[in-house]
């Protein structure tokens, strides 16, 4: 048996090119059923692996992105690549109430 440093609740990888990828081990608090990361936006353009939680979405979602519906988004921390294509690095972290870090790739 092998020993994971984060929850055995899921475990994903995305390959970037063949010299990078992004990789996440999962402990599930506030959608053990979805949220799979890394988190890839829609359009493809934003990969983001999160370990935390963002304890505002509801209201980043409701100001920044009101033609949304949250029950679309399948974790808390799906915000963090839709915020940065939004504003980009700038202005990212002032409205995240947050206990988290993340990493980006972005094409």
């Amino acid at each position: 048996m092998k020993l994971r440093h984060r929850g055995p609740d899921a475990s994903g990888c995305y390959l970037i090119d063949q010299h990078n990828a992004l990789a996440h081990e999962r402990l599930a608090i506030i959608s053990p059923d979805s949220g799979a990361q890394p988190l890839v936006t829609e359009d493809g353009e934003v990969i983001v692996t999160v370990n935390g939680e963002i304890y505002n979405y509801k209201e980043i979602l409701a100001e920044y992105f009101p033609e949304r519906n949250p029950l679309t988004i399948s974790s808390d921390c799906e915000v963090i690549g839709l915020l940065y294509q939004e504003v980009r690095m700038h202005s990212l972290c002032p409205p995240i109430i947050y206990s988290y870090s993340f990493l980006f790739a972005d094409s």
